[in-house]
């Protein structure tokens, strides 16, 4: 597998900053994994804003690879701290999280209504 830049697959625009996410392509040109990043308070603050691994490649070490290239990227861009959101319910994603030295700041609820507003 080789990492391409996400510039050759996402266009520019808004707070994603393509020059800090990460894309990995298999030996087939498929996307295998990315790692999409936004960029907040004026670069300040960095945003995963999804990490995802194609299902028949999970457990493979993947997304911690894919997240590592990504925090170095924001690291070495300046911002002072990347933050992501996870659903308290995906312990994989929480040990790929916690492998790559996050801890959790705070928890969130969703609240809905059934049937329409």
């Amino acid at each position: 597998m080789r990492e391409i830049g996400a510039r050759d697959r996402f266009p520019e625009g808004s707070s994603f900053a393509p020059e800090l996410s990460v894309v990995v392509e298999d030996e087939h040109g498929a996307v295998a994994a990315a790692a999409l990043v936004q960029l907040w308070d004026e670069g300040a603050r960095a945003n995963v804003h999804q990490l995802a691994v194609r299902p028949d490649l999970r457990g493979r070490g993947l997304g911690t690879a894919t997240l590592g290239a990504a925090l170095a990227a924001i690291r070495a861009a300046g911002a002072r701290d990347a933050v992501l959101g996870v659903h308290e319910h995906n312990p994989g994603a929480r040990r790929i999280y916690e492998r790559a030295g996050m801890t959790p700041r705070y928890r969130v609820e969703e609240w809905a209504r059934s049937g329409g507003p």
